[in-house]
């Protein structure tokens, strides 16, 4: 269900890509109808409390890890609730719209990216799905119109700059734990064990 998550919102937008509904309803329906696909998966995920997906990725022990608990399922709930509200405000604001069906590609692609930053249990993976969303969030403001590409290029660049100190802090974490994995670290695993406590007996 968590490579699911991850991959269902590139295949709708690939499906887009590809289909000959061109009209502006059928095409608007696909979409709303996709990111709702998307919300009772991420839902279910919720509900289902801890899963867990590793396989081999990057040779030197990193792994392409993912996994949920609690409040990250809620999280992985409210960010694709979140994508569908876009996709049903959209179907007005973007009537007669000329990038529109590239503006409807760019937020499955972000969709899934933002499931694979919320996922994500090693950190080499998160910055790979962290900085994706960097890339699609400019080009969404990109295709606004007119000069629209400057203002994306102003949040590109502020983005670029926090970012850049995310990598500072993952490298500092991974100088004093050893490791790029969430869950084994000392603090990784400290607060996930807090997650599972469903009357937070750690705290007291």
């Amino acid at each position: 269900l968590l490579l699911v998550a991850i991959l269902l919102p590139i295949f709708f937008a690939t499906c887009i890509l590809v289909s000959p509904f061109r009209n502006r309803g059928a095409r608007e329906t696909a979409v709303i109808g996709g990111t709702f696909a998307h919300c009772v998966l991420c839902a279910l995920i919720f509900g289902h409390g801890g899963l867990s997906f590793s396989r081999p990725w990057i040779p030197g022990g990193i792994d392409f890890a993912l996994s949920s608990t609690p409040f990250s399922g809620f999280i992985l709930f409210a960010a694709a609730f979140f994508c569908f509200l876009i996709a049903v405000y959209s179907f007005r604001a973007l009537e007669n719209h000329p990038a529109a069906l590239q503006f409807y590609q760019l937020l499955f692609i972000t969709e899934s990216f933002a499931s694979g930053a919320i996922l994500a249990n090693n950190f080499v993976p998160f910055l790979f799905f962290w900085e994706g969303l960097l890339i699609t969030l400019y080009a969404m403001i990109a295709i606004g119109g007119n000069g629209a590409w400057k203002t994306g290029l102003k949040g590109f660049a502020l983005g670029g700059i926090a970012d850049f100190c995310l990598i500072m802090g993952i490298a500092l974490f991974w100088k004093i734990t050893g490791t790029l994995a969430m869950d084994h670290s000392p603090i990784g695993g400290f607060y996930r064990s807090l997650e599972t406590q469903t009357d937070w007996e750690m705290l007291r």
